[in-house]
């Protein structure tokens, strides 16, 4: 059984062809033509049946074999370059240096965003009324860490469901953080904000499900947040009245609106059902 399972699958791994070592030096060169800061036209390098060189970058997967996003890029490319990010912060490094993801230049997003300190300072405080937003501020507060996941889903509920600027959070990031890094910390917060190298410009975490997914039992936010203590685990992260009142509405990724803020109503519903929404969630 074991063997014949070993066969199928190795009848669906992709083999990415070498490339001939004597074209090497020429596709390294045309392709750092193509990425260079003098503003070269793509279009006016050197083609062979019309199809260039593609950079394929591995930030979070590894595998040669198999691996679709690379079998793909050779497929419809004279060559592939692969560039490997094991540090995810040096991934924002090569930006700023001029090696950029998704083509260079700064993107032209257009968004209205609110710098109300008021709201910000209970964000940064960790009184939102989310657990699982005020338990990975807090953490934050007093240990200057916070998980990779925390800070994504922090980043999104500040960007938007309240709708206040991003550079506010990341410049909080930069007098909080002990593991700080310019490159990493902007380019991260520019990623979560829509603004940076994402395709996508309005990438959300439903905070509900990330809840549900990573701390279904509230011992996280059960440790930062001594109050919630008492509750059955299912409801650490859904208190209702037995925790402080959410200051914003979910929004469920909407920063397009003129007003982020929430209506009374609206953050009646939420304090009642507190359920996912609509759009592109994570």
């Amino acid at each position: 059984m074991h063997s014949s399972n070993a066969v199928r699958a190795a009848q669906t791994v992709h083999q990415v062809p070498d490339l001939d070592p004597d074209e090497i030096e020429r596709v390294a060169e045309q392709a750092f033509q193509r990425y260079s800061y003098d503003g070269s036209s793509a279009s006016a390098l050197p083609k062979r049946k019309g199809k260039g060189v593609a950079i394929a970058w591995f930030r979070n997967d590894l595998r040669i074999l198999d691996n679709e996003v690379l079998f793909k890029a050779w497929a419809s490319s004279e060559a592939v370059l692969p560039v490997y990010c094991v540090d995810p912060r040096n991934f924002g490094t090569t930006h700023y240096f001029g090696f950029p993801k998704t083509g260079g230049g700064p993107r032209k997003i257009q968004a209205n965003w609110s710098q109300d300190q008021t709201l910000f300072d209970l964000w940064k405080n960790g009184c939102t009324g989310y657990p699982l937003i005020d338990a990975n501020m807090k953490e934050l507060l007093s240990t200057g860490f916070m998980s990779n996941r925390g800070r994504q889903i922090v980043c999104s509920f500040l960007v938007r469901d309240m709708g206040i600027d991003w550079r506010m959070g990341a410049e909080w990031f930069e007098t909080c953080l002990l593991d700080y890094d310019p490159c990493s910390n902007y380019g991260n917060w520019t990623y979560g904000a829509g603004v940076g190298n994402d395709p996508r410009e309005d990438r959300y975490f439903s905070i509900p499900k990330q809840a549900q997914n990573y701390d279904p039992e509230g011992e996280f936010v059960a440790f930062w947040l001594p109050q919630l203590r008492a509750l059955p685990k299912e409801k650490r992260n859904f208190p209702g009245m037995s925790y402080i009142k959410p200051i914003v509405a979910l929004k469920f990724g909407n920063t397009k609106t003129i007003n982020n803020r929430a209506t009374t109503s609206g953050t009646r519903r939420e304090e009642s059902k507190w359920k996912g929404g609509r759009g592109n969630r994570s």
